[in-house]
């Protein structure tokens, strides 16, 4: 299943895991929608980091571990 995001409507994009998987992320829509998603071959951290390369600001994106992007951001 194919869904489109555009940048601008993106408040921020987290790293899940699923079934103790790293491969899963969760991004949440400005208009407080959120979609999980999970990739079944790949892990979401290079996943995350390359989506933080091509957004510019204004976007918050989980690019490390959950305590240290919460210390980070709270």
């Amino acid at each position: 299943k194919y869904k489109k995001f555009c940048f601008s409507d993106i408040s921020s994009i987290l790293y899940r895991t699923y079934e103790d998987n790293p491969n899963s992320i969760e991004i949440f829509m400005k208009n407080g929608d959120v979609s999980f998603i999970q990739f079944i071959k790949s892990q979401s951290m290079p996943i995350l980091k390359k989506i933080e390369s091509m957004h510019g600001s204004g976007i918050s994106i989980q690019t490390n571990s959950f305590q240290q992007y919460f210390r980070q951001n709270s």
